[in-house]
């Protein structure tokens, strides 16, 4: 487990993200260097993701953040050129794809992109999927992509309600929300018949 903590200007062309890691064996957390961005570029609200043995963050200037969790070592790269710094280009974040850093974005049409990184050492995105989604205006509002529940099935957010997208035949199948939310913040898969999950606690 990796903790962050808000950056601070101990550098004046850098924030200074305090690091911790949590250590299993001893059940303790302890201190690793710090990680430097450069002064106006932060981590993203999106969550990380875990893929090939990195940790992976999206930051606010377009780029890719990849952590060595057992190095405590890390580097950045962007993301692809047709989409970084390009306003048009919506909804974008990081996933986990078939063991795989993926990147999943909307474009000016309303499609979906889904980028690939296929070598950790030697990231370079490539582009995997262009999916259309063909969705009744007036059943869905405000589709956005939330990332994939696996290579066929495409997993959108939209107004009051989750959806899971056939990419083979176009079909969906719709998830109301919980009274009183209009969109899900935060998207996270879990395998709850592979993996024991309590979510109500103890």
């Amino acid at each position: 487990m990796v903790s962050f903590n808000f950056p601070r200007f101990r550098r004046p062309d850098f924030y200074n993200y305090h690091c911790e890691i949590f250590d299993s064996e001893r059940w303790s957390w302890r201190r690793a260097e710090d990680i430097l961005l450069p002064h106006g570029e932060m981590f993203d609200n999106n969550q990380s993701v875990y893929a090939s043995g990195l940790i992976y963050w999206l930051t606010t200037e377009d780029n890719v953040l990849a952590f060595n969790h057992e190095q405590e070592t890390y580097h950045t790269f962007p993301l692809p050129e047709l989409v970084c710094k390009n306003c048009e280009y919506s909804c974008k974040q990081l996933v986990e794809y078939e063991g795989k850093l993926g990147f999943i974005c909307k474009t000016p049409e309303g499609h979906i992109h889904l980028w690939g990184v296929l070598d950790r050492k030697h990231p370079r995105w490539k582009l995997i999927k262009e999916v259309n989604i063909d969705l009744p205006a007036k059943e869905v509002s405000f589709p956005s992509p939330a990332g994939f529940y696996n290579a066929d099935i495409a997993l959108l957010k939209a107004f009051r309600k989750m959806i899971f997208y056939k990419l083979q035949d176009s079909s969906y199948n719709e998830i109301e929300l919980l009274d009183g939310l209009c969109f899900a913040a935060d998207v996270f898969p879990f395998r709850s018949d592979l993996e024991p999950v309590n979510l109500r606690g103890r």
